[in-house]
């Protein structure tokens, strides 16, 4: 019987195991979800669904979530489900007073990212006084800067 190489064994291994490393990082592309600060990726928004009042027993600490559909750089249809409103805290549509509106607005971040919150909060929350409204105005503007 020939007597086998160490040198041979080890090649083996390396190859076998870099076929793995590379399924593994295959898979994680592969799950890897949208996240809210890839917002620059988005080509065009395709759908804005109209915020749905979440209840007590969803255990979350939001009154209101919104449906987004949208194409990435690559043209593939994406969607994204944001979450925004603190629950027990009233905003511009609960209350209607202009000075907690202009204080609410002047503590808000990334308002200019589609899939954050705080945009939703802004532009459905804090922006008329009626839901409809402002989901309308929303809807018109959005569109128009992404087509």
């Amino acid at each position: 019987m020939p007597i086998q190489k160490d040198s041979a064994k080890p090649k083996i291994q390396k190859e076998s195991q870099n076929m793995e490393l590379e399924g593994i990082n295959s898979n994680l592309k592969k799950s890897q979800k949208f996240k809210r600060d890839d917002y620059q990726k988005i080509t065009k928004i395709t759908h804005i669904g109209f915020p749905q009042k979440l209840t007590a027993s969803q255990h979350c600490k939001k009154k209101y979530q919104v449906e987004m559909k949208f194409l990435d750089q690559d043209g593939k249809e994406k969607s994204k489900l944001v979450r925004f409103g603190r629950l027990g805290k009233e905003d511009f549509i609960d209350h209607g007073d202009e000075d907690k509106r202009r204080r609410t607005i002047s503590r808000l971040t990334q308002t200019d990212n589609c899939l954050h919150g705080n945009f939703y909060s802004l532009y459905l929350l804090n922006n008329k006084s009626d839901i409809y409204e402002s989901y309308k105005n929303l809807t018109e503007t959005v569109y128009k800067l992404y087509q």
